[in-house]
């Protein structure tokens, strides 16, 4: 599975913290245009945990509020773009569409939310990313472009994401350089994947996890301590089912 792992949390043995921020480093930083792919995310075939995804309020495409709180409950992916780029920026919003067209009119679809951060706010204003995404024939309701401050924008990508984002002085087709990276957040808003969106294995692998990590949610079953599970019959979604202790 191509992933990136963020580096390791404090607490770590010390080693294998600088060895997660040395693979941060060398596969997250590189300007517009350049793909690497990153490390796995699963561990034992599951979906890793890799932290906590940042929290944010900003503004969408249409002008109004936007919100980390907005999200929760939903599985979201996320990237981040800007209008101007020329390069690498139409591929990963035409990788996003193709997520978008992969997924519309399945039944996990309605769960699911797609954001784009516009890290040249100053540009990209809510009147300029509703008419980006219409060129993309994003679907609003799963589909938001978010701008803000240059500071909240970069801060979500650096510090909260830990995704390399900064400007290129002297380049005036690319003025900024970010990551290609769609990042993958589970209904607790917690990061469980990054995807080398332009790579060809990103996408199917991205729909991998993303179907691996709607499954962990589908059945929740609590039971007694020394009890033996045993449910009969078909359980709907999201259902909590008890256990109840022998007579």
């Amino acid at each position: 599975m191509t992933s990136l792992r963020p580096p390791a949390r404090s607490g770590s043995h010390p080693v294998r913290r600088v060895h997660g921020f040395a693979i941060a480093l060398l596969a997250g930083v590189f300007a517009c245009g350049e793909d690497r792919p990153g490390a796995p995310a699963r561990e034992g075939g599951a979906v890793s945990v890799l932290g906590e995804a940042p929290e944010f309020a900003l503004l969408d495409q249409q002008g109004d509020e936007f919100r980390s709180a907005d999200l929760r409950g939903k599985l979201w992916v996320a990237d981040f773009v800007f209008t101007r780029c020329t390069s690498m920026c139409p591929r990963l919003t035409a990788a996003m569409a193709k997520l978008q067209g992969e997924l519309s009119g399945k039944p996990l679809w309605d769960q699911v939310r797609l954001v784009s951060f516009s890290v040249d706010p100053e540009h990209d204003r809510p009147d300029v990313l509703a008419e980006y995404a219409e060129r993309y024939e994003a679907d609003r309701v799963h589909w938001t472009f978010a701008t803000g401050t240059r500071e909240e924008i970069w801060g979500l990508s650096v510090d909260g994401f830990k995704l390399p984002v900064g400007s290129q002085a002297g380049d005036a087709d690319q003025p900024l350089f970010h990551s290609d990276r769609f990042v993958l957040v589970d209904r607790q808003g917690r990061i469980r994947g990054y995807y080398p969106a332009l790579e060809p294995e990103g996408i199917p692998s991205l729909i991998d996890d993303l179907n691996a990590v709607a499954r962990e949610d589908e059945i929740r079953v609590r039971w007694p301590s020394g009890a033996e599970p045993r449910v009969e019959g078909p359980i709907e979604t999201n259902r909590l089912v008890e256990i109840q202790e022998p007579e």
